[in-house]
């Protein structure tokens, strides 16, 4: 290599790290829920690193934000093109199927985003998530119990194993581990909903209704 090389090859290292700069501070911005001040410069970004897998995959998750979700399946296209393995975009343009009520291709891609990266959370607890909402008792609670032996702690792990143990009829055991969830996490509105409807379900209304009034006063 020669010097002429050498000095071309750090100047685009410096541009690269600008670009991670600035789209590091976009996602920031993004995660706010400032959705059009992120756009801008996510779009300003695409001009010059149209490929970029994290850019298109962090538009593609804004497209989903704020109701283009037709549309956040190009970005993601774009990422899996750009790289084959990657299990993230993977999982997001499963949630956008999610949206979309395409379920069984949802359920492709989140088992598409785990055949390469069986321990990525987001996928797994999608997976729980669906099949729980979907009615499907024994899929929730075997994907629940992945969510254990990943990241035990998480209290999203705790609601999701224990909305799986009400669809399989252990709901003492489900009102126990909500029960904590709750008390942990007081400001927690899902949780309160989600133990609310816990209650409901064995028949004891006035406790469901406690519960409610305490969440939402």
């Amino acid at each position: 290599m020669n010097r002429h090389e050498r000095r071309k090859n750090k100047g685009k290292g410096i541009e690269d790290n600008k670009f991670f700069e600035i789209l590091a501070g976009a996602i920031e911005i993004h995660k706010a829920r400032n959705y059009t001040e992120a756009e801008v410069i996510y779009n300003k970004l695409l001009i010059t690193h149209p490929k970029s897998y994290e850019l298109n995959r962090h538009m593609g998750i804004l497209y989903q934000d704020t109701g283009r979700v037709e549309d956040s399946f190009n970005f993601f296209v774009t990422c899996v093109e750009k790289n084959p393995n990657g299990f993230e975009a993977y999982n997001n343009m499963g949630t956008s199927y999610i949206i979309v009520k395409e379920y069984e291709l949802a359920v492709k891609c989140f088992n598409k985003s785990l055949s390469i990266s069986d321990k990525y959370y987001p996928a797994v607890n999608n997976l729980a998530d669906l099949y729980a909402r979907r009615g499907d008792s024994e899929n929730s609670l075997k994907y629940s119990k992945v969510l254990q032996k990943i990241d035990p702690d998480n209290p999203n792990t705790i609601s999701t194993h224990a909305k799986a143990l009400v669809l399989n009829h252990n709901i003492n055991k489900a009102i126990e581990s909500m029960e904590k969830l709750v008390n942990n996490h007081p400001n927690n509105e899902e949780f309160q909903i989600n133990l609310a409807t816990a209650y409901r379900e064995i028949g004891d209304f006035k406790k469901s209704k406690e519960i409610v009034d305490i969440g939402f006063k």
